[in-house]
């Protein structure tokens, strides 16, 4: 897989060996999950607040854990790692261009709907640019409809 992975968090020494000392620092928790039975497994990723109580021998170099548990009250984060495949690209590809569509589809119904003329839009890419994009009217087509209904009523519509 392609990821950096330095899941390693620095600790503060003590200057005097042999003391007992407790402090907070993050820890990362590896494990492979698999979502289905024949499916490659997955990387999980679990990070927390871990209270840890070690000594320092000064030496011999090394630091004794003596005990360690998660903090409670913190905040647990999840991640996920998946291997990177064509079909994991296309299908996240697949996925934006989804979403522009259903942003697009909406941003085109907030607009006035016009009856067009077939043979103007004669090439699929001017259909598909109308489609998406349809011209924007100064009047919404309720207020249009209003006037309309209105000015029909009056008999201006007619040239009277």
């Amino acid at each position: 897989m392609d990821c950096d992975m330095r899941p390693t968090t620095p600790i503060k020494l003590p200057k005097a060996s042999g003391v007992v000392v407790s402090a907070n620092t993050s820890m990362l928790r590896v494990y492979a999950k698999s979502l289905c039975t024949a499916c490659t497994p997955i990387v999980e990723f679990g990070h927390n607040i871990c209270e840890l109580k070690f000594t320092y021998n000064d030496t011999a170099q090394t630091i004794t854990v003596l005990s360690s548990k998660a903090h409670i009250g913190g905040v647990h984060t999840v991640g996920l790692m998946f291997q990177r495949t064509a079909a994991s690209v296309a299908s996240l590809v697949m996925r934006v261009l989804c979403v522009l569509f259903a942003i697009f589809g909406y941003t085109a119904s907030q607009k006035t709907i016009r009856w067009c003329d077939p043979t103007a839009l004669s090439t699929w890419y001017k259909r598909a640019i109308y489609t998406m994009s349809p011209p924007i009217y100064r009047y919404s087509a309720t207020r249009s409809a209003s006037r309309a209904s209105a000015s029909t009523a009056t008999g201006s519509s007619l040239g009277m």
